[in-house]
């Protein structure tokens, strides 16, 4: 199985749609759910459930203001770990659209 320029990927003798759209996951993240993957610093590659969406955001966690813009990063809300985290963009490898969840055995 492999990641063939973002855009589909098979599993068993299923397709599952994927996308390496930046914009997109943003889109899906303020939507929702987000079943996403993206690059540590140490190269790893890590698997994460996210939203940006008040919805599964325990309220005490929303944002208070404004933070200082940083265009560069992609910030979410765990839904595994319970808590803020980012990620820097040129990271981002891709996210399963909604609705195609499966388990992706991924190639590292």
């Amino acid at each position: 199985m492999r990641k063939m320029n973002g855009v589909t990927m098979m599993c068993d003798e299923s397709t599952v749609v994927v996308s390496n759209n930046i914009d997109a996951l943003i889109e899906h993240l303020k939507k929702g759910a987000v079943h996403m993957f993206y690059r540590k610093k140490d190269g790893t590659l890590r698997e994460a459930y996210g939203t940006l969406s008040d919805t599964f955001i325990p309220h005490r966690y929303w944002p208070a203001g404004k933070r200082e813009e940083r265009p560069y990063l992609v910030n979410y809300w765990d839904l595994q770990k319970g808590g803020w985290r980012a990620f820097q963009k040129s990271r981002f490898e891709y996210f399963i659209e909604p609705g195609q969840e499966e388990e992706v055995d991924i190639d590292n």
